[in-house]
């Protein structure tokens, strides 16, 4: 004999099915966690619409990995994030047009987190897909390229 209880835990349970999943973010492989932390919180902001928010976290996201980057080809670098660019492009490990990129997200995202206006959708959309082929440049096909060399 069915109770009042179990009804309500059945309508409970249709109530959470109503509600949308989380749909996962993707973040490029073999990108450190400090890095892939901060890019997640960028597409999660500009899924919810927080775009000053997401433009800042692709800029910070980029701003840890040139960081990172420098320290694994040991280039010293004291200072800015416009300095690291310029000093990885220098050693050849970033091409021109990755800098000019990386250069546009630095001053994209300073925007985010200094204009009064909000980016617009397209602006965050374009960081959004700047930042993840940097990181995919930047660790993915390294890593893919040291692994083909490994018997």
């Amino acid at each position: 004999m069915p109770s009042a209880f179990t009804g309500d835990v059945a309508r409970y349970l249709s109530y959470l099915q109503m509600f949308p999943r989380r749909t996962p973010i993707d973040v490029p492989a073999n990108v450190p966690n400090e890095v892939a932390r901060v890019f997640k919180q960028g597409v999660d902001n500009r899924r919810r619409g927080n775009l000053d928010t997401a433009a800042m976290a692709y800029r910070k996201s980029l701003d840890v990995a040139t960081r990172l980057l420098c320290k694994k080809h040991g280039i010293e670098v004291e200072g800015t994030f416009y300095a690291r660019i310029e000093e990885l492009t220098a050693a050849g490990k970033l091409t021109q047009e990755l800098a000019a990129w990386a250069h546009a997200v630095r001053i994209d995202g300073n925007e985010g987190a200094h204009d009064a206006e909000e980016p617009t959708k397209e602006t965050v959309e374009n960081l959004h897909n700047f930042t993840e082929t940097f990181l995919l440049y930047a660790f993915t096909l390294p890593k893919m390229v040291e692994d083909r060399k490994s018997p």
